[in-house]
């Protein structure tokens, strides 16, 4: 870029009031230096192309790192706003109560798979648990995949409907 020295030496002189600006406003110096390096990335940006050479630099340079202040203020608003203690406690009580549910469905899964035909197990052992195709397994019992897709997809709905029934009876 054509600027990139004159980029340089301006922001180089500035760069200490840039920093106790932003520290004005952030008490948390890993912050500033974050906030101070997001403003230095928008000015660069920006620089060729936004900026009147005629006029300071470091005023032009102050507004993008009250932006880059004020975005950071948001982004913390919005974390404290929706990762509060409460929140937390709540979306840990939910994840315990989900996770008690996806236990019992998979109990009940794993009954249900064994109560499977030996052929089905089989299409559904070699497509889950080993990790196969279709293809292949298509080819080793000479059979065509769109066969075998159709007879999965018949043996999961199956499976779904065991488990949706069972798990309101729980």
């Amino acid at each position: 870029m054509p600027g990139t020295e004159q980029f340089i030496k301006e922001y180089s002189a500035c760069e200490q009031d840039l920093r106790f600006y932003i520290g004005s406003l952030i008490n948390n110096k890993s912050d500033v230096d974050d906030i101070l390096q997001e403003t230095a990335t928008m000015i660069w940006k920006k620089y060729d192309d936004g900026r009147d050479p005629d006029k300071p630099f470091l005023p032009w340079a102050l507004a993008f790192a009250f932006n880059a202040v004020r975005n950071y203020r948001h982004r913390l608003k919005v974390r404290q706003k929706y990762f509060s203690d409460e929140l937390l406690e709540s979306m840990a009580v939910v994840q315990e109560k989900r996770q008690d549910e996806l236990s019992a469905q998979g109990a009940i899964l794993k009954a249900a798979v064994r109560r499977l035909s030996a052929r089905d197990r089989l299409l559904i052992e070699h497509r889950y648990s080993s990790g196969g195709t279709i293809q292949d397994l298509a080819m080793k019992l000479g059979e065509k995949p769109d066969a075998l897709y159709k007879q999965l997809q018949r043996i999961r709905e199956n499976l779904l409907k065991t488990i949706q029934l069972e798990m309101k009876r729980v």
